[in-house]
């Protein structure tokens, strides 16, 4: 939805959590990653260095469109978008219940 309200590319962002929710170990991290990656039509995780240690890991998202320095304030804007709707759904259900 907050990939809707920025004109995103949401359909692509429902995609791809579809497909690479379950790639990240973490549930706390790959349902938003991929979903962001979607969005953003970008590759995102794959290989890092922990403690100077090579560690390979899988990559979410399509190679739709290299990075791109823009590419960080579109997805600050789609992490306040969320937050904000996930506020307002919320404060309705608290004023509801």
């Amino acid at each position: 939805v907050a990939a809707w309200t920025l004109r995103m590319d949401y359909r692509n962002a429902f995609r791809i959590w579809k497909r690479d929710r379950h790639v990240n170990a973490s549930p706390n991290a790959a349902h938003p990653e991929s979903a962001c990656a979607g969005a953003l039509d970008v590759v995102l995780l794959g290989d890092a260095t922990y403690e100077g240690k090579l560690v390979c890991k899988d990559t979410v998202g399509d190679d739709l469109k290299p990075i791109e320095f823009v590419d960080i304030n579109r997805a600050n804007y789609l992490i306040l978008r969320t937050s904000n709707l996930v506020y307002l759904v919320g404060m309705v259900v608290l004023y509801f219940v």
